[in-house]
């Protein structure tokens, strides 16, 4: 890899992840104990919650997508170009071979390091609008890319792959930008009041579920928010930050419909 694990870690953490994330997103790579090279686990996760996971086990992917595509183009084992064996060709396939298992949320942790290093070593914009969605995660999270440009991401939203949207939706909502069927939402229970952003359907059915949540003795809201991520989707509601303590909240959030439980 180069660098250590450590101080790549930094970098994405603390000098590269944007401003309102930090400390809610962590990044963690795990090599297999006795294990050759870089041969584990990365993961991201977002306030406690696992986004995005690779492995080694997911080069099965890799090899089925690079049959399907010698099948789909009726392409043999080995290609001649005249001269001999086209390499040019064969590491054509395995390229696409490879972004279709990333775009499937199958990543290789072999690929998500060799794509780290590329992301460290380019212009975050280029990441941003590459083929790579590898490219794409890390950028979207980045402190580089303006409000300007993320308001540009929420007409590209519903076309990205399902795996991804957590993350850019992660980002607008710290950005406090809606996507299309979101709102803002304010909750409490015997603390300060917490911003969120939610679909529209957890509003339209907020009554049906504060009188299913299963309530205990000892609860806070972020309870109630981890059971409407179960029941309507896990990224039906996102956390965007602390407001104040009531009556005392920031005054441009005092018009938001706000729940106290």
């Amino acid at each position: 890899m180069g660098e250590s694990w450590n101080a790549i870690r930094k970098k994405l953490e603390e000098d590269l992840l944007c401003e309102k994330l930090r400390g809610r997103v962590q990044y963690f790579f795990t090599i297999y104990r006795k294990a050759p090279d870089a041969y584990g686990r990365f993961a991201v996760r977002a306030d406690g919650e696992e986004l995005f996971c690779a492995n080694p086990y997911n080069e099965k992917y890799y090899d089925a997508n690079v049959q399907n595509i010698r099948k789909l183009r009726s392409v043999p084992m080995r290609q001649w170009d005249g001269n001999g064996f086209s390499f040019e060709a064969e590491n054509s396939i395995i390229e696409e071979a490879r972004l279709l298992a990333i775009t499937e949320g199958k990543a290789d942790s072999f690929d998500v390091m060799r794509t780290l290093q590329v992301f460290l070593n380019q212009k975050v914009e280029r990441s941003l609008w590459s083929e790579n969605d590898l490219l794409r995660m890390f950028a979207i999270l980045d402190r580089r890319v303006g409000k300007r440009t993320l308001e540009k991401m929420t007409d590209l939203y519903e076309d990205l792959p399902d795996w991804l949207k957590p993350f850019y939706a992660l980002r607008l909502a710290a950005e406090e930008i809606l996507l299309e069927n979101k709102s803002k939402l304010c909750l409490s229970s015997d603390g300060p009041v917490r911003l969120y952003i939610a679909d529209d359907a957890v509003l339209d059915h907020f009554e049906e579920l504060t009188d299913t949540f299963p309530r205990v003795q000892t609860f806070c809201e972020q309870d109630f928010v981890a059971y409407v991520k179960e029941k309507i989707g896990k990224n039906a509601i996102h956390f965007v930050k602390v407001v104040g303590n009531y009556p005392r909240i920031e005054q441009e959030y005092k018009g938001i419909w706000w729940y106290n439980f």
